[in-house]
């Protein structure tokens, strides 16, 4: 290749290009064609222009000193503040998360929340806090395994489902529902799930917990203890029912009509203004009136699992209590559509093999911190 001139040849010139108006020795002849160099170029700031070749249309290849580009002066500032901006948004959008999931005060907690995951699966949230659990003595239809009446003292907040578990509900959560009721009803994806073991309902939290994993960092689903049972039952109340005194069927309960008319206990009846409604089969979830505290068919309906152990004739009471450590049964609470209005009390209770199906039985959530 055709070298420019030295610095011997230019003393003026110690890096060797050849400044402007200066005839330049002609290149070898296997170089082809005449050099020129750029008119008018200030060569006198040498460290900010390039030295190029050019080849223009003529196919005459021209020495050409360019100035050399330079960074626009808003390149760096620009690139540092998108930059910046992002860090921001990442660390604000971190921080949220765990302000929502770890640090949001427990009075920060919403009053419900929807499972986005699982439609329409609407939990409730419950204080906490001191009731008397369990039945006098003198409580009609009161069986012996009921406990005294006892206080009892129950952290909070934690959340509660609205309503039992519902075959849709089963089914987005765990793919399938052994319910026996299922393909019976015309509206059996809103009706409570059943026929449902212990070890099923304990398996649906398990699964319902890693679907709704960021909901709250320490926190899981699982089933309710039967003192959280019964305080979202009875909703302040010290009467056998969270409404008082007596159940009316299709308004305040679910339960079984025949047999309330057999025992003549005066703690259920029918209503009048509603003469045509079946019997003996669960109803959707919200068919009847919410307790005080939001909470459907807390009465009837379907048994519910809690997490005791079933052993009859002891008193519970104290802070927060999970009732016997072993057993060989668990506790269902609430009665059914099959049973009489006596066994839909607050605190009537009954102990169930828990790998036993019955399609009476389904369940309910809770959402709590998980238990050390």
């Amino acid at each position: 290749p055709y070298c420019p001139p030295s610095a011997a040849s230019h003393p003026s010139n110690p890096v060797g290009f050849t400044p402007v108006g200066t005839a330049v020795a002609s290149p070898p002849a296997s170089f082809g064609v005449p050099v020129h160099t750029t008119p008018d170029l200030d060569v006198r700031g040498l460290p900010d222009l390039q030295d190029t070749v050019a080849l223009d249309q003529s196919g005459v290849r021209t020495r050409v000193l360019r100035p050399r580009k330079k960074s626009s002066p808003l390149k760096w500032p620009l690139i540092l503040g998108v930059v910046g901006c992002f860090a921001l948004c990442t660390v604000g959008t971190v921080g949220y998360v765990l302000y929502e999931q770890v640090f949001k005060p427990m009075s920060a907690l919403p009053a419900e929340f929807v499972i986005a995951k699982v439609p329409n699966l609407t939990m409730i949230r419950l204080d906490g806090g001191r009731f008397e659990m369990g039945s006098p003595a003198g409580e009609a239809t009161r069986e012996s395994d009921e406990y005294s009446r006892t206080p009892v003292e129950l952290s909070g907040p934690f959340f509660m489902g609205a309503t039992e578990v519902t075959n849709g509900e089963y089914r987005a959560v765990m793919g399938n529902s052994p319910a026996t009721w299922e393909a019976r009803l015309r509206n059996s994806k809103n009706t409570p799930v059943d026929s449902v073991t212990y070890e099923e309902a304990v398996e649906f939290c398990t699964k319902l917990t890693k679907l709704d994993a960021n909901r709250r960092a320490g926190w899981a689903y699982r089933l309710p203890t039967e003192a959280e049972w019964e305080y979202a039952c009875r909703a302040g109340s010290t009467s056998p029912f969270s409404c008082g005194e007596q159940l009316v069927y299709g308004r305040t309960a679910y339960f079984s009509l025949d047999k309330e008319i057999r025992v003549k206990s005066g703690l259920g009846e029918a209503d009048l203004s509603k003469p045509d409604l079946e019997k003996n089969l669960p109803y959707p979830a919200r068919s009847g009136e919410a307790n005080g505290f939001g909470l459907f068919e807390m009465h009837g309906n379907v048994r519910e699992w809690v997490v005791d152990y079933y052993e009859p004739g002891t008193d519970g009471g104290g802070k927060d209590p999970t009732g016997p450590a072993t057993g060989d049964y668990r506790v269902v609470k609430g009665g059914s559509w099959q049973e009489a209005a006596g066994r839909c009390r607050s605190a009537a209770r009954q102990g169930l093999n828990p790998t036993q199906r019955k399609d009476d039985v389904g369940f309910r959530v809770v959402f709590a911190p998980k238990k050390p």
